[in-house]
């Protein structure tokens, strides 16, 4: 998809800013285009962790590794849902 190129682009641009917010908001168009586009959940998870929207961002990292169980990076995202949790578990 050329839209999808776009709005990837458009995506990294915002992250590289660290403008979380428009970047988070481009990934949402992302998903509703491809919505089983793994990586897109483990970017909006990822986005999500660094606003501080914990239950967000432990719903999108755990689709993320549902959709993609052999990913790479689970390792590294099964610490962040570490963290996640323990967050969730202070603020209760």
């Amino acid at each position: 998809h050329m839209l999808t190129r776009m709005l990837n682009n458009l995506k990294h641009i915002y992250v590289e800013k660290e403008d979380y917010e428009h970047a988070l908001a481009v990934c949402d168009l992302i998903i509703l285009l491809l919505p089983q586009a793994a990586s897109e959940r483990r970017d909006r998870g990822l986005m999500h962790l660094q606003l501080k929207c914990y239950g967000r961002a432990l719903h999108d990292l755990k689709a993320y590794l549902e959709l993609a169980p052999e990913a790479e990076d689970r390792e590294e995202i099964r610490a962040h849902l570490k963290t996640i949790r323990e967050a969730l578990a202070m603020l209760n």
